[in-house]
């Protein structure tokens, strides 16, 4: 299910040639994928074609502002980084409460 509230972030275009094997595409997130509920769809167009097919459904892979309220959660976890590194990580608090 797609809410209001949520904006594209990311539209690729990959081409492959296609030769009788499965294709594959791996996409890494800015944000760590644990943080937020992430969906994705697909769609194809043959090269010889100028018609797109239609779109897949959305494919949630929830997190866990969609799995409890009533834990915390901090990602990335238990990674060491280098003194002075940029890293980017979320934390989401229980429900009704804040981190300081």
């Amino acid at each position: 299910h797609l809410r209001e509230d949520k904006r594209i972030i990311l539209n690729v275009n990959y081409t492959a040639v296609l030769n009788k094997s499965r294709q594959q595409w791996s996409y890494t997130s800015e944000v760590p994928l644990q943080c937020a509920t992430h969906e994705a769809r697909i769609r194809s167009k043959v090269a010889s074609s100028k018609i797109w097919s239609n779109w897949s459904d959305w494919i949630a892979a929830d997190g866990p502002d969609a799995l409890s309220n009533e834990e915390d959660y901090m990602f990335p976890g238990g990674k060491v980084f280098e003194l002075g590194s940029n890293i980017t990580f979320c934390c989401i608090a229980k429900k009704s409460k804040h981190v300081d």
